[in-house]
């Protein structure tokens, strides 16, 4: 005769293995979104400010402005996939439409 007992408790061990690893992913991936948002929003505040505080010329010194900003807040500043999160704010602060500044 067959233990019915023995192979619910394989099966619910089972599918709780499995709902696991199934949550654990789906917080990992909903992590990942928040930082890049995160990333994004405060790359996009420090372009904005270094070019208020630098002017249109000296990219590099604004580049190194922003990166030590997030290397401030814990971001690994010197990887492609931050410089590009900067580029792409960059990109997008030259496609606005000039604004008055308070100088």
């Amino acid at each position: 005769m067959i233990n019915y007992t023995e192979v619910l408790l394989s099966l619910i061990g089972l599918i709780a293995t499995l709902l696991g690893a199934y949550l654990t992913s789906l917080i990992k991936r909903k992590d990942r979104y928040i930082q890049f948002n995160m990333l994004s929003d405060y790359a996009e505040t420090f372009v904005l400010a270094v070019e208020q505080l630098y002017g249109p010329e000296t990219g590099e010194e604004k580049l190194e402005y922003v990166q030590e900003r997030l290397r401030d807040l814990g971001f690994e500043a010197g990887t492609k996939y931050i410089q590009a999160v900067i580029e792409s704010e960059v990109k997008k602060l030259c496609k606005r439409e000039p604004t008055q500044t308070l100088k």
